[in-house]
């Protein structure tokens, strides 16, 4: 009995992206160029993934060091997972309103198969997975229907490009630094990351905040125990020289928005009151999209020291300009309120 397996993601499509080891290509574009049998396979169990109105979806296949269908091991399906939660972090960090990409979107699926015997039963996907057998005459009219709380989206290719320095410098990594320490720590620290902002109704604003601020102390070795020590990381990396008012504005600014994060995430985890006109002040603006912001460049940084992308000589102004016009100089006035 032929053995195969697929690796997939069935609620978004891909042209072509090559990332790491892996590569994403859509299916309906690959699949001339499989075996009959194979295709003739897939064809059957990716039809049943549709949308709310019965369209198929554009099913995303996954290859690892350009083989699709080889039966990996679990520290190769680890890795491959480790690089979609990557992918996953890349998009949301490039996301802004018109482009509502989500991590739900980026669930990964694993299914060992045989061609010549239909089942619905899955490797991997889900954190409970129960493996069903159907008859023959139940199992051709089953189909999958992508959540409401999915985003239908346009191929990823629209949500992230791979000339980015990010993009670039991730990519890297994970081919060259998958088991370094620090790297092991962005790996989680993404993981935590994409949980934030999953479109799940069950996670309040708060709960998200909270799970944000873990992310950050995820990424950083020393301690970061209160909002000082978090602030104090993120300043080392992040921090200008002095030497102007617009610098020593910018520090402040940053100092100022990590003690915020911390000061939600430490009064939410010890059951205290959390202020929301004064501390999720919805006239500045939102936590979240700020503290993704500064994230990005948080890794940016961590990139740039380990050389893995190359310091844009015009970037020191236009961060300046971020925080002086941007996002940052919203915060102040929740000092006002």
């Amino acid at each position: 009995m032929a053995k195969f397996q697929m690796k997939y993601l069935p609620y978004i499509s891909s042209e072509n992206i090559k990332f790491g080891h892996i590569e994403l290509i859509s299916f309906e574009k690959a699949k001339d160029d499989f075996s009959k049998e194979i295709k003739n396979y897939l064809e059957w169990y990716f039809g049943k993934y549709i949308d709310q109105v019965g369209n198929k979806l554009d099913v995303t296949l996954v290859s690892y060091k350009s083989d699709f269908f080889n039966v990996c091991s679990e520290e190769t399906l680890n890795r491959i997972s480790d690089s979609i939660q990557a992918l996953s972090a890349l998009t949301l960090m490039n996301n802004n309103p018109l482009l509502p990409a989500a991590p739900d979107n980026f669930e990964l699926f694993v299914k060992t198969f045989d061609p010549n015997n239909k089942s619905l039963a899955l490797s991997r996907g889900g954190f409970v997975n129960v493996n069903k057998q159907f008859s023959s005459g139940v199992i051709d009219d089953i189909t999958f229907v992508l959540p409401e709380t999915t985003p239908k989206l346009k191929k990823l290719n629209y949500y992230i490009s791979e000339k980015s320095k990010l993009f670039d410098g991730i990519s890297v990594a994970l081919k060259n630094n998958y088991n370094d320490d620090w790297f092991k720590r962005i790996i989680r620290s993404f993981r935590i990351l994409n949980s934030a902002f999953r479109n799940l109704e069950s996670f309040n604003y708060i709960d998200r905040i909270l799970l944000l601020v873990i992310s950050y102390e995820t990424i950083f070795l020393d301690d970061t125990s209160d909002g000082k020590k978090l602030s104090s990381n993120v300043l080392k990396l992040l921090a200008f020289e002095e030497t102007e008012e617009k610098f020593k504005k910018a520090n402040n600014r940053i100092r100022s928005f990590t003690k915020k994060l911390y000061e939600v995430r430490s009064r939410f985890s010890h059951g205290q009151k959390v202020n929301s006109t004064k501390i999720i002040n919805p006239v500045y603006g939102d936590l979240l999209k700020c503290g993704l912001y500064l994230y990005k460049l948080i890794l940016k940084e961590i990139l740039k020291e380990r050389i893995f992308i190359k310091c844009d000589h015009n970037e020191e102004e236009r961060l300046i300009k971020d925080f002086q016009l941007g996002l940052f100089t919203l915060i102040e006035r929740t000092k006002e309120s």
